[in-house]
């Protein structure tokens, strides 16, 4: 799913950067801080999605 494809992009399951990327090895920044919440926000979505569907087969 979605959760491989981040891994292989660099980014871990809690949608922090990988601290291999130059530009999130100071977790401070504003663009490690952005894809946090980018990530955590998809994986809201995902959530949701996938619950919804669950009770949609119910």
């Amino acid at each position: 799913m979605a959760w491989g494809r981040a891994r292989r992009a660099g980014l871990d399951g809690w949608g922090q950067a990988a601290s291999g990327l130059p530009w999130a090895r100071d977790r401070r920044s504003p663009v490690a801080m952005r894809l946090k919440i980018e990530f955590a926000v998809i994986a809201v979505l995902m959530l949701v999605s996938m619950a919804s569907c669950v009770a949609g087969w119910l």
